[in-house]
């Protein structure tokens, strides 16, 4: 079959849609009496909005399946889809063909004298990442101005280079990242015929061929499986992704957590290794739009020779979640003490966050503990009381309602002793004057309107309505976001470790202690719960940590930051801030942005 044209599409698109709302109705007669399907959740509980901000049709989701669907009616699911709106271009044009009985590859793969080779990339390249870098997104105005520490995905991936790639994201946008990447079904070049293993670890809920899938299976569509029907939906959803985009795409979902959040690359290129650690979601609104953070480092192939030294802390955490978001072994196999990560020592730890409970001493390698073991080694034990703490998320959760919480986590990110920190009497403990950087309803009203179609990627999880009734130290932690990109917002996830009253303080303000960047919201399913497990016999009580999340992000040292930047005059700590600072408390009668694809029954 020919490529359908943008013409083409629109011809056949009313035809469709007849068909779409025919298999709308006979799935309501063949489904009556079952439970809707839920909608996905975020990572503080509310509705997250999965669909693209260009709606053609009514969501084929909105519409769950029956609990059986006949296996030969995929077909028309994947018809419906594919012209619903709810996908991409280039992945529905995919759908389509196989809806049609057709291969979704362009053409058969060439002899293998044409098939050509990986190419390194140009010399000195790689090179600048060698020390880890920090940078924005490349937004339109930032482009346009030349702003440094810029950078953008199609500078970090390039097919004709790329020899393996492991990736995980959230909400991804195929058409974004399936053209820069050596598969076939989306425009690819030459190198599409390579033989390169292509691991995509993600989100089953959040997955843009879960109905077809399900479809596929005989499985209802719902908002959690079982771990049986996990599997099948899984198994369904890695065939699918290989009709799609080829023999080298493998999808992986890993089961049990809420939400797997983690945004990461680790790329194989010739005698380089390359990886990202980011709080964009693999989305145009995330990572051409918003606000957001790229931590990027490439870590040199060591020779035979220099091969057998012992793995670095940086390596182990990285290659140990890689492995829990299901990366083959095959693949960490390939890359593990291959490289030097030499570089990363005292200047780069890594943070991550897995779900399920964790008793000690393996919960203090994670989330908000991981935290607290970081702080304590880089800020001085005298200090550690004064330090103010500051957050720019795009998820907060319900702060009010979780006021021990908070007490708890502010202890921890201040480095003080974790067992008094769950053990102690939280109701003797004042609420923390904390500074939660997120912007007004206002502020997202004034943003222009592509910027502004991306809001409901960002939430704040005390409703409009509850936000004036908030306890006052609660709403005093608010202050509004405005970009340094004028009418942008943001998506990016970021704690600051401030010195004593360098808040206030004239530009620039004193290094901070430490920062970090990744993927971790102000929530408890991402940074977890710590709480204290009572003793039992012999057993005294201890710490012990409950997460929902996969997460993943970067502490670095304040006085590593302006070597991680771009050289210059007048460089400073503070180009690594997206937002003007000092950020200007909220004023009397605002609230924070909701969108109402974050809470339910917003008014």
């Amino acid at each position: 079959m020919s490529q359908l044209d943008r013409h083409e599409a629109e011809a056949m698109q009313h035809v469709l849609f007849e068909q779409y709302a025919e298999l709308k109705r006979l799935s309501a007669q063949q489904g009556a009496g079952s439970a809707p399907a839920k909608r996905p959740r975020d990572p503080d509980g509310a509705d997250v909005d999965t669909k693209p901000r260009l709606v053609l049709h009514p969501p084929l989701a909105s519409t769950p399946p029956p609990p059986r669907v006949h296996v030969e009616g995929w077909h028309a699911v994947a018809r419906a889809l594919a012209f619903s709106g709810q996908v991409p271009p280039l992945l529905s044009r995919a759908l389509f063909r196989l809806a049609a009985g057709e291969s979704a590859l362009d053409a058969a793969a060439p002899g293998v004298d044409q098939i050509p080779s990986a190419v390194p990339w140009p010399a000195g390249s790689l090179e600048r990442f060698e020390k880890g870098r920090i940078f924005h997104t490349r937004t339109p105005v930032r482009k346009a101005s030349g702003a440094p520490n810029c950078i953008e995905l199609h500078e970090l991936l390039r097919p004709e280079s790329i020899r393996g790639l492991w990736m995980n994201t959230f909400l991804p946008e195929v058409d974004l990242f399936g053209p820069l990447l050596p598969i076939d079904g989306f425009e690819g070049g030459p190198h599409r015929w390579r033989n390169v293993p292509i691991h995509v670890s993600g989100d089953i809920h959040t997955d843009r061929l879960r109905d077809v899938a399900c479809a596929r299976a005989g499985i209802a569509n719902k908002a959690r499986y079982n771990q049986k029907d996990h599997a099948v939906v899984s198994a369904e959803l890695a065939t699918l992704w290989k009709l799609v985009a080829g023999p080298n795409w493998n999808a992986v979902y890993p089961f049990g957590a809420r939400c797997v959040h983690s945004k990461a690359f680790v790329i194989k290129y010739p005698e380089w290794l390359l990886v990202v650690i980011t709080s964009a979601n693999a989305m145009r609104g995330d990572m051409e739009l918003s606000d957001n953070h790229w931590f990027v480092q490439s870590f040199k192939k060591l020779s035979r020779s220099e091969r057998g030294h012992l793995s670095t802390d940086f390596e182990q955490r990285l290659f140990a979640h890689m492995a829990d978001l299901g990366c083959p072994e095959s693949y960490l196999a390939d890359l593990r003490g291959k490289y030097n990560f030499g570089a990363t020592v005292d200047r780069v730890h890594l943070v991550p966050s897995t779900p399920r409970v964790k008793n000690m001493p393996a919960c203090d390698d994670f989330s908000v503990f991981r935290l607290n073991s970081l702080a304590q080694q880089i800020i001085p034990e005298a200090e550690r009381h004064d330090v103010e703490l500051e957050f720019c998320c795009g998820s907060v959760g319900p702060l009010h309602e979780a006021q021990v919480w908070v007490k708890r986590v502010d202890r921890l990110l201040r480095g003080r002793n974790p067992q008094r920190a769950v053990e102690g009497d939280v109701d003797g403990w004042e609420l923390p004057k904390w500074r939660v950087v997120f912007p007004t309803r206002e502020t997202v009203h004034a943003c222009d309107d592509d910027v502004r179609s991306v809001a409901s990627n960002i939430g704040c999880c005390i409703r409009t309505s509850a936000f004036p009734s908030a306890p006052v130290d609660i709403r005093s932690m608010f202050h509004d976001y405005q970009s340094k990109d004028y009418s942008s917002l943001f998506h990016e996830k970021m704690i600051l470790w401030r010195r004593p009253s360098s808040s206030t303080s004239p530009s620039p303000s004193p290094t901070p202690y430490m920062i970090y960047l990744g993927s971790h919201n102000l929530s408890k399913a991402a940074l977890g719960d710590p709480v204290l497990a009572p003793a039992r016999g012999t057993k005294p009580a201890s710490r012990k940590l409950t997460a929902q999340n996969f997460e993943l992000g970067v502490v670095v040292r304040g006085e590593d930051l302006v070597s991680m930047l771009e050289p210059g005059p007048g460089a400073s700590w503070e180009d690594v801030l997206t937002y003007v600072t000092p950020a200007r408390p909220y004023r009397s009668g605002e609230v924070p942005w909701n969108s109402p694809a974050w809470v339910a029954n917003e008014e």
